[in-house]
């Protein structure tokens, strides 16, 4: 974590008592057997997550006084956090090589007693892949429409800002050889000005931009 430009741990406010964040996480997947050209499968999932850092301003620490910049210090928030969910899923494929398939996720989250509304209730994803020219090229398409978020209450009267669903499709080309792999990837090919609440320690800076659209070449040899 840095803080101020620089690892939190080097500041002066640091914390000798911040303990590392502990995730754990359980799932549960039921699916077909293999069918001649589909398969389905439903799944649901649980995370916890203990000692989660969160940023507090305090005004005053060791009894120093902050003047005019705030004392922010991570602590680990005394509350856990909770995703529970259910992902349902199908796929498709032919002896011509196409692959395509669709999934649902819906999910709650919450920290302590109260729900963490800056988390998407549902995930809709989809993609399909592709030979083409006669198997010398393998193309893709993958989207993702998640769900808008309301934000949270910050006080009587007061929310902060929330986010609208958005929809972020990539498409991908690649070429196999025998001991190597060409591959194109764009990214977000809608750019999309996509914003995530990131945690309640940013706000009103509440939310973070993700990168626009991105183009990427890989090349991989094998040895």
């Amino acid at each position: 974590m840095f803080q101020d430009g620089e690892p939190a741990a080097d500041t002066l406010w640091r914390n000798p008592d911040l303990k590392p964040q502990v995730s754990r996480w359980m799932e549960a997947l039921w699916e077909t057997l293999p069918q001649p050209g589909w398969r389905v499968n439903t799944g649901v999932f649980a995370i916890q997550i203990e000692n989660a850092p969160v940023l507090v301003d305090t005004p005053t620490l060791n009894g120093l006084d902050c003047m005019r910049a705030a004392c922010n210090q991570y602590r680990n928030a005394a509350d856990s956090l909770y995703v529970v969910g259910v992902e349902s899923g199908l796929r498709i494929s032919n002896p011509g090589g196409v692959l395509a398939y669709a999934s649902l996720s819906l999910q709650g989250a919450r920290q302590g007693s109260e729900e963490l509304t800056a988390s998407p209730d549902y995930v809709l994803k989809a993609g399909i892949a592709s030979p083409i020219l006669g198997r010398l090229l393998n193309v893709s398409a993958d989207a993702s429409y998640v769900g808008g978020t309301p934000g949270w209450i910050d006080g009587p009267g007061l929310r902060s800002a929330g986010t609208s669903p958005y929809l972020l499709l990539n498409l991908g080309l690649h070429r196999s050889f025998s001991r190597a792999r060409i591959s194109l990837r764009a990214s977000n090919l809608l750019d999309k000005n996509i914003f995530t609440i990131a945690s309640r320690e940013l706000t009103p800076l509440a939310r973070v931009p993700l990168d626009g659209r991105n183009f990427s070449l890989q090349v991989s040899l094998d040895f």
